[in-house]
């Protein structure tokens, strides 16, 4: 399956939702393939990508977290297997729920402006999408928190706990189905009609924030947050 955001705001905010594969961005996603095994990759979705890049993303802080949503954190190891791979760790008799990362990836020099980096992802099935607890992070400044509806799944984007309304969202599903919209006042947008698959969301907030990082200068925060919401037990 391939995976594929937007929003602007005072702050300078610019948000995009995806669902999908791009064809040559790379992020950080986590997933858990069954309770007790946690994986982070970086690349377009959550798989397995280019194992010459997991380097860059070796400093990430990986958290599992359980029912009552309390975070544990994990050290996981390279998985490599041919020219793919990811990072991984697996416990016996976990019963972990979601999973979370934060990434500071550091200053880039891209272009004329300079920028800070940072990646956040998240794991939601539908299982801890039942749970409000799991869905909200409490480490994650750029999030995106979805609740299951009436009317379907509600996705809301929050920077630093407040909801972004006016954010134009982008929503593809695994038949590469596109709906343009934006959130509303309260930062929501809907996904009507959400099949048994998994879905990708991704959202870039872009802080004008001048200031200095290891020594290095940057005119800009660059934040990308990640959500793989795997709704594939709604089928059972």
């Amino acid at each position: 399956m391939k995976f594929r955001y937007w929003i602007t705001t005072s702050l300078a905010l610019t948000l995009v939702v995806t669902f999908g594969l791009s064809a040559h961005a790379h992020f950080v996603w986590v997933a858990l393939s069954q309770p007790n095994q946690a994986s982070l990759y970086f690349g377009e979705g959550p798989e397995p990508s280019e194992a010459d890049l997991l380097d860059r993303v070796q400093q990430s802080e990986v958290f599992a977290r359980s029912a009552d949503g309390k975070y544990v954190p994990l050290k996981l190891e390279k998985l490599v297997e041919g020219t793919n791979g990811s990072w991984t760790v697996q416990q016996p008799n976990a019963q972990w729920q979601g999973l979370e990362a934060v990434c500071d990836y550091g200053v880039l020099a891209k272009g004329d402006s300079p920028f800070w980096l940072k990646y956040y992802a998240k794991y939601i099935d539908t299982k801890s999408l039942a749970n409000v607890t799991l869905c909200d992070s409490q480490k994650l400044p750029l999030d995106i928190v979805p609740s299951r509806t009436a009317d379907g799944i509600q996705l809301q984007v929050q920077f630093d706990g407040k909801p972004v309304a006016e954010a134009e969202v982008v929503i593809q599903d695994d038949a590469y189905n596109e709906t343009k919209t934006k959130t509303d006042a309260a930062g929501n947008v809907l996904l009507k009609d959400a099949k048994p698959v998994t879905y990708t969301v991704r959202a870039k907030l872009v802080e004008e924030n001048q200031g200095e990082q290891d020594g290095k200068k940057y005119d800009t925060i660059r934040h990308y947050s990640t959500v793989t919401l795997n709704l594939a037990d709604d089928s059972k």
